[in-house]
């Protein structure tokens, strides 16, 4: 049971990576996809009915994870909480901006607004980058703020932010048309292999420097009593087809290219 929990937790945390790196990937190139305000709200018009429900994929990964490895909290969650509240922190700005930007309509308002989505882009997937960092190395309690920003998760950081910013790019490729479209074509291309490039020096840094699955206490040590981690398994097990359904119906209903100025939200 805790590995098929194991399993369970990585396809969630996959899910969400996959489906809300686009959307992400969309903001961290907003300012170089769209030149003026009318070609942005086209490329956010690419993302905007999707974020939402991508998000759902991370909500139900961080209830699964507290309910099946409640011990998590203290062994690998509680050691992370600066770059946590960092996430957390870029995570609302990003929200507010696509939420905001459109409700005034001045070219200073939107202007402030796509410049807070850009950079609460940035900062959440260079937090996930240190978090992934700190995980794949180890974390212990009692580990002090600055020692999360060592080398190793730094590059992990570089590397999340040159694969999100190519996903986003190849994304927005598919999604956009006019010089939005050609824009982002053009950064897929240069982009293409951004993400393996910055993978090798965190490869090598993390195998000289022992840092690459070093890894925490093992999962087993955080999980649940046998009875409720069935009860959390089987729950879940139960909410994953009904969450990958909604999100079909939701890519189905806004498929296609856009090429015009839509509504915010």
């Amino acid at each position: 049971m805790v590995t098929f929990a194991t399993f369970l937790l990585v396809l969630l945390l996959l899910g969400y990576a996959g489906l809300s790196g686009l959307d992400l990937g969309a903001c961290l190139l907003l300012r170089r996809l769209g030149r003026d305000a009318a070609e942005r709200d086209v490329v956010l018009g690419a993302v905007l009915p999707y974020f939402l429900a991508n998000e759902v994929w991370l909500v139900l990964s961080v209830g699964f994870a507290a309910g099946a490895f409640p011990g998590l909290e203290k062994t690998t969650i509680s050691p992370l909480y600066p770059v946590l509240m960092l996430l957390l922190f870029g995570w609302l700005v990003r929200d507010l901006g696509l939420w905001l930007r459109g409700r005034v309509d001045r070219a200073g308002w939107r202007g402030f607004w796509d410049r807070a989505i850009v950079a609460g882009a940035w900062t959440v997937v260079a937090a996930w980058g240190l978090t992934l960092g700190n995980v794949l190395r180890g974390t212990p309690e009692g580990t002090a703020p600055l020692a999360l920003f060592t080398p190793f998760p730094l590059l992990c950081a570089v590397f999340t932010l040159s694969t999100v910013a190519g996903y986003g790019a190849w994304y927005t490729r598919r999604r956009l048309r006019g010089e939005p479209g050609a824009r982002a074509a053009a950064l897929a291309s240069r982009l293409r292999w951004a993400g393996l490039a910055a993978a090798i020096p965190a490869l090598v840094w993390g195998l000289v420097g022992g840092d690459l699955l070093a890894g925490g206490p093992p999962l087993t040590a955080s999980v649940a009593a046998e009875n409720s981690l069935r009860l959390v398994v089987v729950a879940t097990v139960v909410l994953l087809p009904l969450l990958a359904a909604a999100q079909l119906v939701v890519w189905r209903t806004f498929r296609g290219p856009v090429d015009r100025v839509v509504a915010n939200l």
